[in-house]
């Protein structure tokens, strides 16, 4: 005689997941698949706007050299290159100190000039300019290198009054935005320097100049 079949414990594959003999549950299970393969394919945030570009520096033209003012610089920077043997004795004017004095015009643009210093080793000569008049850096940085342009072609000038070798050094830049390039003479021993400076002029704050100066390289 058979023995009675208990319900749940027999019958059907045993092992078989409850979830599979259910349809609201196969249902579901394909809900979720579905909502994971959406999101993954779904559409991706758009990047930010880049920012427009910048617009580029303005040029600022190297102030206009008139007729005659190459000529002016490269005869007043000869007259000094002249005097520095005796210390610019003959250069000499008002006394502003023990060893100060006022100093002629370079040309029309180093108008200030001074000489400071007795003795060949000491003596320097120096002028100062603002390029056009203005005091912008930018302005003055311009006229920086249209200067030293100048004086390059005064230096390399055949002499007839002396025997010169100059020799130009690397623009070098200081602290402060400020700049200067030296020309040394070769030639000579002790060696005359020419330096042309970009500099602040504490005088005017913001106000920037030239200063053309002179002296004994040591």
């Amino acid at each position: 005689m058979r023995p009675a079949v208990v319900p749940g414990q027999g019958g059907g594959r045993r092992g078989a997941p409850a979830a599979a003999s259910r349809p609201g549950g196969a249902r579901r299970l394909a809900a979720l698949l579905l909502g994971v393969l959406l999101t993954a394919c779904g559409p991706t945030a758009s990047p930010p706007p880049q920012p427009p570009p910048s617009p580029p520096a303005a040029v600022v033209p190297a102030p206009a050299v008139r007729a005659g003012d190459q000529e002016r610089l490269c005869l007043g920077l000869r007259q000094v290159v002249a005097a520095w043997p005796d210390a610019f004795a003959s250069l000499r004017g008002l006394a502003t100190g023990p060893a100060g004095w006022q100093a002629p015009p370079l040309d029309d643009a180093f108008a200030r000039c001074r000489i400071e210093g007795s003795g060949l080793l000491t003596a320097s000569h120096a002028c100062l300019a603002r390029p056009g008049g203005v005091v912008d850096r930018a302005v003055a940085a311009a006229g920086f290198e249209a200067t030293g342009a100048r004086i390059e072609r005064c230096l390399t000038e055949p002499d007839s009054a002396a025997v010169r070798r100059w020799v130009r050094a690397g623009t070098v830049e200081l602290a402060g935005g400020e700049r200067q390039v030296l020309w040394h003479d070769e030639a000579a021993w002790p060696r005359p320097a020419v330096q042309l400076k970009l500099e602040e002029d504490y005088d005017q704050p913001g106000a920037w100049r030239l200063r053309l100066a002179t002296y004994t390289m040591r």
